[in-house]
Order: C-alpha cells, then structure tokens, then sequence
C-alpha cells in the first residue's frame, strides 16, 4: 500500500451534508475563467445576458426603487452563479454507498469543471437539488426548447466526465 494513502480512510458519509461537498474556491475559479474578464456573458441555457457581479446586475434591472424597496426580482434572471451540473447531493446519493470512495474524492469529483456552468441565479434557485432532466422535463420550467435541450445536452457531457472520474 502506498505510505501517503495508509491512513485513508474510505467510505462515503452516509448522511449529506452539502457543506462536505461545495468547494466555493473551485466554484470561483470557474466563473472567473468563464467570464475571461468580461463582465457580461451569455447564459447557455436561457440565452439572457448574465452579469458577473450580482450588484451590476441588482443596479441594472432596478431591484430596488429611490426609497430602498425591493420592487423587481428581475434582476436574478441577469445574475450569474455556477452550478453543479449534477446535483451534490444527486452525486451523494448515488455513491454513498460506494466503499471505494471517501467524501474528500466526491468532493473532488463533483467540483471539477466538467460537472460545472454558468447560469442565472434564479434558474439555478428553481433547480434546486433537481436534476437536468427533471428540470428539463418539467413542464413548469418555463425554458424554451432550445433551453431544455442545452439542459440534456450539458447533463449528458457531465455524467460521462463524472462517471469516468467515479470508475
């Protein structure tokens, strides 16, 4: 057995926690190597121009009037998060009971750029632990077709590269 890996200790936690799981760094690093700078991107899934600071966005679409009330919640549509393409806790689940894996290796898994966009804030709220496809499929979405299909599409490319990793 390799010395560095003697003490490593396998097994996923069996109960989720998302805090285990979310890494904010990496998560930053992405946005930050999606927008190259820019300020303004395209969002994939609803086409609508995403702002990389939330306030850019808050100051855009007026969330708030003169007298300090919040007016408009228009502005999450412009403002821009990154997702876990497969949900952590989606990920969790599948894989707790995996004895080969501890949660420090989810955690890298489930982090990495493959499983990784950026969309807006409020479709990345309304997603919630759901899937791509149950979003997709849904028929509250709300997401034009050309919308769902870049769900499946980008679900479909992140399984493989998530898969790959867990094999």
């Amino acid at each position: 057995m390799n010395e560095n890996n003697k003490d490593r200790k396998l097994g996923i936690t069996k109960q989720y926690e998302r805090q285990k799981y979310d890494s904010d760094a990496q998560k930053r690093k992405f946005k930050e190597k999606q927008f190259q700078g820019k300020q303004v991107i395209k969002d994939p899934v609803t086409k609508k121009e995403l702002h990389y600071s939330q306030k850019s966005a808050q100051n855009k679409y007026h969330r708030k009037n003169k007298n300090g009330d919040v007016i408009s919640k228009k502005w999450a549509e412009h403002a821009s998060e990154v997702d876990h393409i497969i949900p952590l806790k989606e990920l969790h689940d599948r894989n707790k009971n995996n004895a080969f894996l501890n949660d420090s290796d989810l955690k890298e898994i489930a982090n990495k750029d493959p499983n990784f966009r950026v969309i807006s804030k409020s479709l990345n709220a309304s997603k919630q632990d759901r899937s791509d496809l149950q979003v997709a499929f849904s028929k509250e979405n709300g997401l034009p077709l050309v919308g769902r299909a870049e769900l499946v599409k980008q679900n479909i490319k992140a399984e493989v590269a998530v898969n790959m990793e867990i094999a």
